[in-house]
């Protein structure tokens, strides 16, 4: 016997929160060089970038975090390894940086790697990795890297969640050079970013997942040690009132308004729950809206790796796309985001039942001509009991009929 839609959604209203006030406004403008441009961002020498804790008559340095928003457009090689990077501490000899690593072959993998120096003088390069998926940094996507000068442990954290850790003891190295946004080296075009950066910020500090997942959407000045912040809105100035961390543009830096980065919008909640409507997957595009002819009709396709036989609807708010995270979406302490508003008068089961075919098969449920003019959310949820939740929730999909 299914549960009714609401007692599954009293389930889900439980166990939601509403996060902190989110701004966004500041992710207006990103760097944008492009492997047919030159164009980058230096910024002097300061220990402080590093990582380096050999600091004497300073605030202590007890490690490193690196965070930015990031857009990325996939490069098809010529005969050429590229390593678009996003910042590196050092031209020469450097600390650490955070880059994609494409090579030759248009590879997709994200990297944060550390150099450190040990105590007996030797060291080495300690990378971490992430392979994404084809168009997956296409969205704005957070990345951050960490590097603990207390135990060692490096790590890497996409959309705040941590996708790899390693321990690499010693100090980092520290050679004086200069830092970089946008390139990795003053002379290789191989290692401009192609796409767009957006608020790159450097902690002298250890942040965690938590305190990453809770500050990557928020204004910061003050924070403890934050060194240092390049809005990239329009100049490459740092946010924090420090004026040594003031960044020079090298050769043409295009400054282009766009969408403020709407981290987890749309976003996948994982293969516990995968909505697809009409052809289009809830699970990786930017905005997931999708947009219809009047009198066309289409097909609701869920699938998901519960095991079969528990609870599922889908929800849908009639006459409302869905709720951003920026505006008013609810988090989950795990994570997922609900996107569709349970206040809202419109809000509909259409379809809820049991998953029989699942995992490996899907649900199909054909979905009938909207009148014109029409707008809707959809977002397909399922209870799951290994998840942390004790439910699964899809990405949503804005449906447009015009």
């Amino acid at each position: 016997m299914h549960r009714p839609i609401t007692t599954l959604l009293a389930i889900m209203t439980c166990a939601l929160f509403f996060p902190a006030q989110q701004t966004s406004g500041h992710f207006v403008t990103g760097l944008q060089p492009g492997l047919s441009a030159s164009g980058y961002i230096t910024v002097p020498h300061n220990a402080r970038l590093t990582g380096n804790p050999n600091l004497i008559g300073t605030m202590p340095v007890t490690g490193v975090t690196v965070e930015a928003w990031i857009r990325y457009t996939e490069i098809t090689p010529n005969f050429a390894a590229l390593y678009p990077t996003i910042a590196r501490a050092g031209e020469t000899n450097w600390s650490w940086f955070l880059r994609v690593n494409a090579a030759a072959n248009g590879a997709r993998i994200l990297q944060w790697n550390v150099s450190n120096q040990t105590p007996t003088g030797g060291g080495g390069v300690h990378p971490l990795t992430y392979a994404f998926g084809p168009g997956e940094l296409a969205c704005w996507t957070h990345v951050a890297g960490t590097w603990d000068n207390v135990t060692g442990e490096s790590k890497l954290y996409v959309n705040g969640v941590l996708a790899g850790s390693r321990i690499a003891p010693g100090p980092l190295r520290d050679a004086g050079s200069t830092f970089l946004i946008g390139n990795g080296r003053f002379s290789q075009s191989a290692e401009i970013w192609n796409g767009d950066i957006d608020q790159v910020r450097v902690y002298s500090t250890v942040l965690d997942e938590a305190t990453i997942r809770g500050v990557m959407f928020l204004p910061l000045f003050g924070f403890p040690g934050l060194e240092a912040e390049w809005l990239l809105d329009g100049n490459a100035l740092n946010n924090t009132g420090n004026t040594v961390y003031d960044g020079t543009e090298v050769n043409t830096v295009t400054y282009t308004a766009a969408a403020a980065p709407q981290f987890l919008e749309y976003q996948t909640n994982g293969q516990g729950a995968t909505l697809r409507f009409d052809g289009q997957s809830a699970s990786g595009e930017c905005d997931n809206v999708l947009t219809m002819a009047f009198g066309q009709t289409a097909v609701l396709a869920l699938s998901s790796d519960v095991p079969a036989g528990f609870p599922f609807q889908i929800v849908v708010t009639l006459g409302e796309a869905l709720v951003p995270l920026s505006g008013a979406g609810i988090a989950t302490a795990n994570g997922q985001i609900l996107n569709v508003n349970l206040a809202s008068p419109g809000l509909t089961p259409i379809f809820a039942g049991t998953g029989a075919l699942w995992p490996g098969g899907q649900f199909m449920a054909p979905v009938t001509a909207l009148p014109v003019p029409a707008i809707a959310g959809i977002q397909f949820v399922i209870i799951d009991p290994s998840h942390a939740d004790g439910f699964s929730l899809s990405a949503g999909v804005t449906v447009i009929v015009q």
